[in-house]
Protein backbone atom coordinates (compact mmCIF):
# COMPACT_ATOMS: atom_id res chain seq x y z
CA UNK A 1 0.00 0.00 0.00
CA UNK A 2 0.73 3.79 -0.57
CA UNK A 3 1.26 3.90 3.49
CA UNK A 4 3.84 0.84 3.66
CA UNK A 5 5.41 2.48 0.79
CA UNK A 6 6.05 5.52 2.71
CA UNK A 7 6.60 4.15 6.07
CA UNK A 8 9.41 1.93 5.16
CA UNK A 9 11.54 4.87 3.52
CA UNK A 10 11.72 7.19 6.17
CA UNK A 11 9.60 9.75 4.80
CA UNK A 12 7.86 10.87 8.06
CA UNK A 13 4.47 10.79 9.51
CA UNK A 14 1.75 10.51 6.46
CA UNK A 15 -0.77 12.88 6.51
CA UNK A 16 -4.18 12.85 5.00
CA UNK A 17 -5.72 15.77 2.95
CA UNK A 18 -9.16 16.69 4.19
CA UNK A 19 -11.06 16.90 0.51
CA UNK A 20 -14.30 18.57 0.97
CA UNK A 21 -17.29 17.96 -1.27
CA UNK A 22 -19.88 19.57 -3.00
CA UNK A 23 -21.47 22.93 -2.29
CA UNK A 24 -18.41 23.11 0.59
CA UNK A 25 -15.80 22.84 -1.74
CA UNK A 26 -17.01 25.34 -4.10
CA UNK A 27 -17.51 27.77 -1.27
CA UNK A 28 -13.99 27.36 -0.23
CA UNK A 29 -12.58 27.82 -3.64
CA UNK A 30 -14.58 30.61 -4.58
CA UNK A 31 -13.64 32.68 -1.08
CA UNK A 32 -10.25 31.63 -1.57
CA UNK A 33 -8.19 34.71 -0.24
CA UNK A 34 -11.50 36.78 0.57
CA UNK A 35 -13.17 35.08 3.02
CA UNK A 36 -15.85 37.50 3.41
CA UNK A 37 -17.42 36.95 0.02
CA UNK A 38 -21.02 36.20 0.37
CA UNK A 39 -22.05 33.27 -1.89
CA UNK A 40 -26.05 32.78 -2.72
CA UNK A 41 -27.24 29.13 -2.47
CA UNK A 42 -28.16 27.43 -5.65
CA UNK A 43 -32.26 28.47 -5.17
CA UNK A 44 -31.54 31.81 -4.68
CA UNK A 45 -29.23 31.57 -8.19
CA UNK A 46 -31.52 29.74 -9.94
CA UNK A 47 -34.79 32.19 -8.83
CA UNK A 48 -32.34 35.18 -9.81
CA UNK A 49 -31.56 33.93 -13.50
CA UNK A 50 -35.33 33.00 -14.08
CA UNK A 51 -36.15 36.74 -12.87
CA UNK A 52 -34.16 37.97 -15.47
CA UNK A 53 -34.76 35.60 -18.34
CA UNK A 54 -38.69 36.60 -18.15
CA UNK A 55 -37.84 40.67 -17.85
CA UNK A 56 -35.46 39.50 -21.24
CA UNK A 57 -37.81 37.19 -22.99
CA UNK A 58 -40.56 40.61 -22.47
CA UNK A 59 -38.22 43.06 -23.64
CA UNK A 60 -36.19 41.13 -26.79
CA UNK A 61 -40.21 39.86 -27.48
CA UNK A 62 -41.68 43.36 -28.01
CA UNK A 63 -38.10 44.48 -29.42
CA UNK A 64 -37.85 41.75 -32.22
CA UNK A 65 -42.01 41.48 -32.34
CA UNK A 66 -42.05 45.05 -34.02
CA UNK A 67 -39.02 45.12 -36.08
CA UNK A 68 -39.18 45.76 -39.70
CA UNK A 69 -35.98 44.64 -41.01
CA UNK A 70 -34.92 41.23 -41.65
CA UNK A 71 -34.39 38.71 -39.15
CA UNK A 72 -31.50 35.76 -39.77
CA UNK A 73 -31.89 33.14 -37.04
CA UNK A 74 -29.31 30.35 -36.15
CA UNK A 75 -29.90 27.14 -34.33
CA UNK A 76 -27.00 24.75 -32.19
CA UNK A 77 -27.86 21.44 -30.81
CA UNK A 78 -26.04 19.46 -28.84
CA UNK A 79 -25.83 16.59 -26.16
CA UNK A 80 -24.44 17.54 -23.13
CA UNK A 81 -22.74 15.05 -20.76
CA UNK A 82 -25.43 13.85 -18.42
CA UNK A 83 -27.08 12.89 -22.15
CA UNK A 84 -29.32 15.50 -22.18
CA UNK A 85 -30.41 17.24 -25.70
CA UNK A 86 -30.32 20.51 -26.18
CA UNK A 87 -30.96 23.29 -28.94
CA UNK A 88 -29.89 27.61 -28.89
CA UNK A 89 -31.49 29.49 -30.88
CA UNK A 90 -30.27 32.79 -31.83
CA UNK A 91 -31.11 35.76 -33.77
CA UNK A 92 -29.04 38.39 -35.59
CA UNK A 93 -30.29 41.54 -37.21
CA UNK A 94 -29.58 45.18 -37.71
CA UNK A 95 -29.96 47.68 -35.34
CA UNK A 96 -29.26 51.66 -35.89
CA UNK A 97 -27.16 50.24 -38.49
CA UNK A 98 -24.86 47.85 -36.14
CA UNK A 99 -25.31 44.34 -36.54
CA UNK A 100 -27.02 42.77 -33.56
CA UNK A 101 -26.77 39.26 -31.98
CA UNK A 102 -28.63 37.83 -29.41
CA UNK A 103 -29.61 34.48 -27.83
CA UNK A 104 -33.20 33.73 -28.07
CA UNK A 105 -33.70 30.18 -26.01
CA UNK A 106 -31.86 28.01 -25.15
CA UNK A 107 -34.34 24.75 -24.68
CA UNK A 108 -34.24 21.40 -23.82
CA UNK A 109 -35.35 18.73 -26.83
CA UNK A 110 -36.20 15.45 -24.75
CA UNK A 111 -36.21 13.59 -27.75
CA UNK A 112 -33.32 12.54 -30.57
CA UNK A 113 -31.65 15.57 -32.74
CA UNK A 114 -33.96 14.16 -35.54
CA UNK A 115 -35.06 16.98 -38.07
CA UNK A 116 -38.39 17.21 -37.05
CA UNK A 117 -37.71 17.37 -32.96
CA UNK A 118 -35.29 19.90 -33.89
CA UNK A 119 -37.75 22.03 -36.24
CA UNK A 120 -40.53 21.50 -33.87
CA UNK A 121 -38.13 23.07 -30.88
CA UNK A 122 -37.10 26.00 -33.11
CA UNK A 123 -41.22 26.76 -34.68
CA UNK A 124 -41.91 26.86 -30.66
CA UNK A 125 -39.39 29.47 -29.50
CA UNK A 126 -40.34 31.42 -32.36
CA UNK A 127 -43.75 31.49 -32.09
CA UNK A 128 -43.14 32.39 -27.86
CA UNK A 129 -41.30 35.44 -29.64
CA UNK A 130 -44.03 36.55 -31.48
CA UNK A 131 -42.08 36.22 -34.94
CA UNK A 132 -43.10 33.16 -36.65
CA UNK A 133 -45.01 34.99 -39.51
CA UNK A 134 -42.02 36.44 -40.12
CA UNK A 135 -39.49 33.32 -41.62
CA UNK A 136 -39.72 32.96 -44.92
CA UNK A 137 -37.21 30.59 -45.84
CA UNK A 138 -35.44 28.12 -44.02
CA UNK A 139 -31.32 26.01 -44.84
CA UNK A 140 -30.74 23.05 -42.99
CA UNK A 141 -26.77 22.65 -43.12
CA UNK A 142 -26.11 19.28 -41.44
CA UNK A 143 -22.97 17.67 -39.88
CA UNK A 144 -22.08 14.04 -41.16
CA UNK A 145 -23.77 12.46 -37.93
CA UNK A 146 -25.90 9.63 -38.37
CA UNK A 147 -29.13 10.08 -36.81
Amino acid sequence: SIKTSFECKGKGKITYLYRESGRDCFNTLMKTGHPELYIPSAVTVACDVKHVFVKTHSHSTNAIGHYDGELNFATDAWTSPNHRAYVAISVRLQHEGQPLAMILDIVEVPKSHTDANLAEAFAKVLQDFGVSDKVYNIMIQKKNVPE
